[in-house]
């Protein structure tokens, strides 16, 4: 029902990339799971449908541990109707963009599926510290690092036909058992719903989650640097400068 690429990393050859581009023009569902940086070939397959797969990564300033993303899911499309606004959890991942199709391709739709905050861009240097915005290499925000391409979605149901669908997601990491054992986030509940959205399932999946799960990370790099202080620091000074004081005044009482 649905052919899931998850991660690829060496270049695929041209006869299966024909392949691949004749079961899409087929009606065929594909879930295309990028790993940031590897050049595949899938690239050049993907734009002919919309989706452009940019070298940037997407990176933010307000994060929850400094190397994550946290995104949210457009409740417009149908993978993200009972997600109730949750959030997902992303590392780096590949920024994504609609273009004009390379040409030969059916007539078809794109759209934004994950997208992360007005502060976020796309990092040309991601080995850069800290997070600096460069207008000259980097693309301006909000970052989007999903996207689906349908076609034929329009046609009326009793019609005969089954139209192409696509997911992109730029990364592969957000469905790793360690994320998925963390219930900060609904990465779970996201992906059964996007390979539910490609199958072509009438019903959507239904969240397991009782209420939408939030991930809430206003704190900037310089204010995560300040808690870290604080925390660590200033704390125990404070105790240690609460006990001289008592100590100076116990001896002065005589106490």
């Amino acid at each position: 029902s649905v052919l899931v690429i998850a991660g690829a990393k060496n270049n695929f050859a041209k006869s299966e990339l024909n392949m691949l581009q004749s079961y899409l023009q087929r009606g065929g569902r594909l879930m295309c799971l990028i790993a940031p940086g590897a050049k595949t070939g899938l690239e050049g397959l993907l734009e002919d449908w919309g989706i452009d797969v940019c070298r940037h990564l997407a990176v933010c300033k307000n994060t929850l541990s400094g190397d994550d993303l946290p995104v949210a899911v457009q409740p417009t499309h149908a993978i993200g109707r009972t997600l109730g606004n949750s959030t997902i959890l992303l590392g780096e991942p590949a920024c994504l963009k609609a273009i004009l199709p390379g040409g030969g391709v059916p007539p078809f739709e794109t759209g934004d599926l994950l997208v992360a905050d007005r502060d976020s861009w796309g990092e040309a240097n991601p080995t850069r510290r800290p997070r600096i915005y460069e207008p000259s290499a980097d693309i301006s925000g909000p970052a989007v690092v999903a996207m689906t391409a349908e076609s034929g979605g329009r046609v009326a149901r009793d019609v005969l036909f089954r139209p192409t669908r696509i997911c992109v997601i730029g990364e592969t990491d957000f469905i790793s058992n360690g994320i998925l054992s963390s219930r900060a986030n609904a990465n779970r509940e996201f992906f059964l719903s996007a390979l539910a959205w490609l199958a072509g399932l009438d019903i959507p999946v239904a969240s397991t989650m009782d209420t939408p799960v939030r991930a809430f990370s206003a704190a900037k790099r310089n204010e995560r640097m300040k808690m870290l202080l604080t925390a660590a620091l200033y704390l125990p000074l404070s105790i240690l400068l609460l006990y001289a004081i008592l100590t100076l005044y116990r001896r002065i009482h005589g106490r």
